[in-house]
């Protein structure tokens, strides 16, 4: 299980292509095994939530350690609450890089132990489902936005899928030091047609505070220093990051302009990734996000995990 869900991010990562002038990102999504029963010696299922633990104690610190050196520039992972868990894939993350070449250099650099092991730690965790089902662990590369919303385009490996994901602004910003906000918008009485004109009117008014865009309609830039969203036929999942707290407040008119229903949303902690031997860090829990603090260029640490020994 572990190996076959290596190879499916590693092939998706290959067939998806980032448009996008911005950072080139992975918007992730990743089901909850049943149980963790080949990893009791390292988590007992029948006594821990071995989700909520082993990304905590693997995943979320291995990310930064094999990474923040060479390529990575943003990390906002998000445990959705429990009302949500049988709707949705439990975990969601964005995981933003310098630029798709770094982060190809990155994963076929053979003498990074840590990213070698990264793949499999999301086989350890993640239940990679049915290949290409709306119920199974994928990601999506943030594509430019073009004013239209095109669902189906999001990866050339599973185009049964209609959804899509956008990096709405496409600047590289300090996302690091800013506020985000993960929000849920749910399709509920609205036709499908109706959801996504709607959607299409949320992502057109964001992607107009793009650089000379904002100025011809005399917004100021600062409101959004990044928007990510990923679009199905019945939601839509965003990170919008901010460098004041008006960016999210003007979020949020935006989407109630258009008659959209936020069904859940969450403010990202600041979670400093500290520099210790192994990386330590505040934990998030269900219902919790956090947009993880460190220094890009400089390796945060070591994470510590069974893969490292084998």
């Amino acid at each position: 299980m572990a190996r076959s869900l290596f190879v499916f991010l590693f092939v998706f990562s290959t067939f998806s292509t980032a448009y996008s002038d911005g950072y080139y990102g992975r918007f992730w999504r990743g089901e909850e095994k049943k149980a963790y029963p080949e990893l009791r010696e390292h988590c007992d299922d029948r006594t821990t939530d071995c989700f909520v633990e082993l990304i905590n104690r693997w995943l979320i610190p291995a990310t930064p350690s094999y990474a923040a050196k060479e390529a990575l520039v943003a990390y906002a992972p998000v445990l959705l609450p429990r009302q949500l868990k049988e709707k949705y894939q439990d975990e969601v993350a964005l995981i933003l890089y310098d630029s798709k070449e770094s982060y190809h250099r990155l994963r076929s650099d053979s003498e990074n132990i840590e990213g070698s092991t990264y793949g499999p730690i999301h086989g350890d965790i993640f239940e990679s489902g049915e290949e290409c089902s709306m119920a199974s662990s994928r990601s999506l590369v943030p594509r430019e936005f073009d004013d239209e919303l095109n669902l189906g385009i999001g990866g050339k490996k599973c185009m049964n899928l209609q959804e899509v994901s956008y990096d709405l602004l496409g600047e590289r910003n300090d996302l690091i030091r800013s506020y985000g906000t993960f929000i849920l918008i749910e399709r509920t009485t609205e036709s499908v047609e109706v959801f996504q004109e709607r959607v299409l009117g949320v992502l057109n008014d964001v992607h107009s505070l793009k650089n000379s865009r904002a100025r011809e309609r005399g917004y100021r830039t600062r409101y959004l220093t990044g928007a990510y969203v990923l679009v199905t036929e019945d939601y839509m999942m965003a990170y919008m990051f901010s460098d004041t707290t008006l960016g999210q407040a003007w979020v949020r008119n935006r989407i109630k302009e258009q008659n959209l229903t936020v069904s859940w949303q969450v403010l990202l902690k600041e979670i400093e990734a500290t520099r210790t031997n192994p990386l330590l860090y505040e934990r998030i829990e269900t219902g919790e996000g956090a947009n993880l603090q460190f220094e890009p260029g400089v390796k945060p640490g070591t994470v510590d995990h069974y893969r490292l020994h084998q």
